[in-house]
């Protein structure tokens, strides 16, 4: 009798050693997994941005005039004006002839595959295309958005 009563208590412990470890590896993968969440939310809200971004440029006729004179300095104040200071950002031009980098102020030459380059140096990064096609000749702004932190 007393040895019974010794391996049901051996068994219990067993028992409760395996609950707990089987909680901790549920627990676990659930915090990994409502992160992974939490990043991916993060990226599409930086990807809405970008688009409602040069959305709202187009709708207040901003974007237009300013790829028909080819002012990127115009378009890249009012991104920055327009999304929150944690975030960076880039912009590729693409038009009929091909796709080109705007550093600042100006185009970098032709490309066949277009990266901007502050873009290219960021780990998470997200980006969002805009085509503007007025006057029959499509043009298209690809905005590149990161967070600094």
């Amino acid at each position: 009798m007393v040895g019974l009563k010794n391996k049901k208590g051996y068994v219990y412990f067993i028992e409760i050693i395996i609950i707990i470890v089987l909680l901790g590896i549920i627990f676990t993968s659930f915090v990994e997994s409502e992160q992974r969440v939490f990043e991916y939310k993060q990226q599409e809200n930086l990807r809405n941005t970008g688009y409602g971004v040069l959305h709202n440029l187009d709708k207040i006729n901003v974007l237009g005039p300013a790829l028909a004179a080819k002012n990127f300095t115009r378009i890249r104040g009012y991104i920055e004006e327009s999304i929150s200071k944690t975030d960076g950002f880039d912009i590729d031009y693409i038009n009929a002839t091909g796709c080109y980098s705007v550093n600042a102020t100006s185009l970098s030459g032709h490309q066949t595959y277009c990266n901007a380059t502050n873009a290219s140096t960021q780990n998470t990064i997200v980006s969002t295309y805009y085509t503007y096609s007025r006057n029959n000749t499509p043009q298209t702004i690809r905005i590149y958005l990161w967070r600094k932190l």
